[in-house]
């Protein structure tokens, strides 16, 4: 019996079992506030209509060469943010006053004017009140606005930061007492953003929130899935993102019923305390116990899974329990991970190939993702309900995938995915925003773009597992999270490039680099049917049984 027989414990434990479905619905639920926070910003930073100079746009002067009064003003280029959703540059409005002084032969003179009044020097006011962003709070307008996406750009970061750290706590003290560190740290920094005294501390605040809630995803995804046998594992880590499309429909709502931001990032913040409540219900890993030869507890833990799904404690279960004591007490575990570290992601071909070549695709699916998120508020019609009708895209599309990933595996479903993304994505990008039925068309296609990215999420991550070799397949995930961490980070940064440039510029970076993606899929195998490789010398003999398969075809 191999190591990977954990599984074989967990099948007679739950197959699965009323434990198993209890911690996937409970686990799982930390999909919302992770969704919440890495789109809130469409919602906290979203952009506030109607803004306009309020002091006088006008000043009086008057002229003692004409006996007459001069209106004078004048109008510098800046961010007017319109009712009909466009960004146009002109309202940013400066006073020019001229001075009169007497000549010495008794004639008049004017000086030059003064410099225009800058953003800071003028106040504005936005003709929806109600709506309170962190835009117009903090006066983030004009010369300002690029500080906009700062805040998402530190929040990805962070969760950047966030994912090695609490993988490593996860790894050394367990994924129960993790998560619990990761969710109260979280609770906490949710509380410092919401009541933000300046835009400095909300970007502090913005960055630990996203170090924390990253580590707390992070764990209860992995102690979910080491809770399932391997035979319903993909379909679980497949059925999680249902979570996170049901996340982005309610984010929608919230925002709609709390418009002012301070309200609506207070409830993001308590979505947080359930997940501290229901982690009582849930014991630590199996296999987490028995790597670190807990074996007391890993016995405590079965009989808690075997009274809770109503099965009785037989002969096999108490054989297998004991094998696997017996298994991981063996001394070449040390010698064992020291062969297999993360040098080896490099020193392979083959596996460097699949290291890069998956690195890029979850790089460019997390900046494409998120970067026609963000332009949502650029949509036709109203932002809530184009979120909802994202959150609803997302969830037809994760459905889809659960299905069409157990019928066809994940490579070949991948590659369509990402060539109708990236050919919708072009299209959207260069059709004219000239008439209303261009608007339409853009909106339409750039929603069905978005969720061929997220059809390319859910695929990304099973694939990735069956490509790299047990031994490694810790540290070559967590390259691959750091590229998707990366795309986040650069992704509010691409919607701001289209703000001030073109508002197609997002759309049509996203559709080239999908395209790219989708070439890249055919330097790597296909995985349906193939046996997992444990070590790096498996991945060897697979790749030379497909070289000599390839030529006896030729």
């Amino acid at each position: 019996m191999a190591r990977k027989d954990v599984d074989t414990l967990l099948g007679y434990l739950g197959h699965p079992g009323r434990y198993q479905i209890m911690v996937f619905f409970l686990l799982m639920w930390q999909y919302f506030p992770m969704c919440f926070n890495c789109l809130a910003m469409i919602m906290l930073a979203g952009k506030p209509l109607g803004a306009h100079c309020a002091s006088p746009r006008t000043v009086s002067v008057y002229d003692p060469l004409r006996n007459s009064t001069e209106v004078v003003f004048s109008c510098d280029p800046g961010l007017d943010f319109r009712p009909n959703d466009s960004i146009a540059k002109c309202s940013k409005y400066g006073v020019v006053r001229r001075n009169w002084t007497a000549a010495g032969d008794g004639s008049y003179s004017n000086r030059p004017p003064e410099t225009c009044l800058s953003c800071h020097e003028l106040e504005y006011e936005f003709d929806y009140p109600s709506e309170t962003t962190i835009i117009s709070e903090f006066n983030l307008i004009c010369e300002d606005y690029w500080q906009v996406g700062l805040a998402t750009t530190l929040n990805f970061l962070g969760m950047l930061v966030g994912g090695p750290l609490f993988g490593f706590a996860s790894d050394k003290y367990g994924r129960k007492p993790a998560l619990l560190a990761a969710s109260g740290f979280t609770f906490l920094v949710g509380f410092g953003v919401t009541f933000a005294p300046n835009y400095t501390t909300f970007l502090i605040f913005r960055f630990l929130i996203g170090l924390g809630i990253q580590g707390a995803s992070l764990c209860a995804f992995t102690l979910m899935v080491e809770t399932f046998p391997k035979q319903y594992r993909e379909f679980a880590g497949v059925g999680a993102q249902l979570f996170w499309a049901g996340g982005v429909i309610l984010l929608g709502g919230f925002g709609y019923v709390l418009p002012n931001w301070r309200h609506l990032q207070l409830l993001i913040s308590l979505s947080v305390v359930v997940s501290l409540a229901y982690v009582c219900f849930v014991k630590e890993s199996l296999r987490w116990l028995y790597i670190n030869q807990r074996f007391n507890e890993a016995a405590d833990v079965t009989h808690y899974m075997l009274h809770f799904n109503r099965k009785k404690h037989t002969k096999k279960i108490a054989d297998c329990a004991d094998y696997l004591a017996l298994w991981y007490q063996k001394e070449h575990e040390d010698e064992e991970k020291s062969a297999n570290s993360f040098v080896n992601l490099f020193t392979s071909p083959q596996l460097r190939r699949r290291v890069l070549g998956m690195s890029y695709i979850w790089f460019t699916a997390s900046i494409w993702y998120y970067a026609i998120s963000f332009a949502i508020t650029d949509f036709i019609g109203s932002k809530y309900i184009n979120l909802a009708v994202a959150g609803v895209i997302d969830f037809l599309i994760t459905v889809a995938c659960m299905y069409i990933v157990k019928r066809f595996g994940c490579r070949l479903p991948m590659f369509y995915c990402l060539v109708m993304g990236g050919v919708l994505a072009i299209v959207a990008g260069c059709l004219p925003a000239t008439n209303l039925g261009f608007k339409i068309a853009r909106t339409v296609l750039g929603q069905l773009s978005r969720g061929m990215a997220h059809a390319v999420f859910n695929m990304m991550f099973p694939y990735a597992s069956d490509l790299l070799p047990t031994a490694v397949r810790a540290n070559g995930l967590g390259l691959c999270s750091a590229a998707l961490r990366f795309g986040g980070v650069l992704a509010p940064q691409l919607d701001l490039l289209g703000t001030y440039v073109s508002k197609e510029v997002p759309f049509v970076v996203c559709g080239l680099m999908g395209l790219l993606a989708a070439l890249v899929t055919f330097v790597l195998p296909e995985t349906r049917g193939v046996p997992l490789p444990e070590t790096v010398d498996d991945l060897h003999t697979q790749s030379k049984r497909r070289s000599h398969a390839a030529l006896e075809m030729r």
